[in-house]
């Protein structure tokens, strides 16, 4: 409720199907009842040290649970994020998604680049909070077919972000005042 983060930053510009930029101005102004678990959030927690586990398997790389610790972005306190994995001795962070095969459409082969746009402003999101150079996705499709993209700092595409997060938050949280 005092920032923006990862999962909220594509919802404020347009680019989550399951959320919009109405439904982050109700939960941060207190206007939203919580959302309750479902099976899928459920999955997709308890997936994720096995997709960790795999990546780091598959990449030789030591990966760091970050649990439920929140990074605020020293700049701007109103950037947040809570990583699910941090790649040791790299600067690179891990967002691990257990998708249900019927999401495959949703995927494209590694080198290909077609993964959900909103992971891509996640994970675009959380470099720019936690001051890294990349951050891998890994899609682990119906439990079986473990995909990893890899996505490279874009200043550019992160200065977007965060004036936009910054707009809502001054525009419509501060102001109490619904997005348009």
């Amino acid at each position: 409720m005092k920032g923006i983060g990862g999962s909220d930053i594509s919802a404020i510009v347009g680019m989550n199907p399951y959320r919009g930029a109405m439904d982050v101005w109700l939960d941060k102004t207190g206007r939203s009842e919580p959302i309750p678990d479902n099976d899928d959030m459920k999955r997709g927690r308890l997936l994720e040290p096995a997709i960790g586990t795999l990546y780091a398997d598959r990449f030789g790389r030591v990966v760091i649970p970050q649990g439920n610790d929140l990074r605020v972005d020293p700049d701007n306190p109103i950037f947040r994020a809570t990583a699910d994995f941090l790649v040791e001795g790299e600067s690179r962070g891990l967002e691990c998604k257990a998708p249900r095969k019927k999401q495959l459409p949703r995927y494209g082969p590694e080198d290909s680049g077609k993964f959900p746009e909103e992971y891509l402003c996640q994970c675009l999101w959380y470099i720019g909070v936690y001051r890294l150079d990349a951050w891998d996705l890994a899609a682990w499709i119906g439990a079986e077919d473990l995909r990893v993209y890899e996505i490279a700092r874009n200043q550019p595409l992160i200065d977007s972000l965060r004036e936009r997060a910054e707009r809502f938050w001054t525009d419509c949280v501060l102001a109490d005042k619904p997005p348009e």
